[in-house]
C-alpha cells in the first residue's frame, strides 16, 4: 500500500478538513489520480462511516488540490488510481 503522507497529499486535505463536533469518529476512503503537476483528478468517495464525514473529507480534498508535484520516485503512480484512507477520531 502506498503511504501518501510522504508525498504531501495527505497533509493538505487534513489541514482543510473541517469536521463538525457532532460527527462521530470514523474512516473515509477516497480514490483519485494525480498528474505530473500535482493536480488531482477523478476524485471519488469510495466509502465512509458517516455520510457527513465523507462529504467534509471530499470537500477538503478537492480544496487541497493541486498538490506539490510528485517526486520522481513515485512517477510510476502518475495517472494511476490511488486509494487513500482518512481517519477522524483519536482511537482510529
Amino acid at each position: 500500500m502506498l503511504r501518501i503522507t510522504t508525498t504531501g497529499v495527505a497533509d493538505r486535505p487534513r489541514a482543510r478538513w473541517q469536521i463538525p463536533s457532532s460527527i462521530s469518529p470514523g474512516e473515509v476512503r477516497l480514490r483519485f489520480r494525480i498528474d505530473r503537476g500535482g493536480s488531482a483528478h477523478g476524485i471519488q468517495l469510495v466509502s465512509s462511516d458517516d455520510s457527513h464525514l465523507g462529504d467534509t473529507c471530499l470537500a477538503a480534498f478537492r480544496h487541497a488540490s493541486p498538490f506539490p508535484p510528485p517526486p520522481k520516485e513515485i512517477h510510476y503512480l502518475v495517472g494511476k488510481g490511488i486509494l487513500a484512507t482518512f481517519r477522524h477520531g483519536d482511537d482510529l
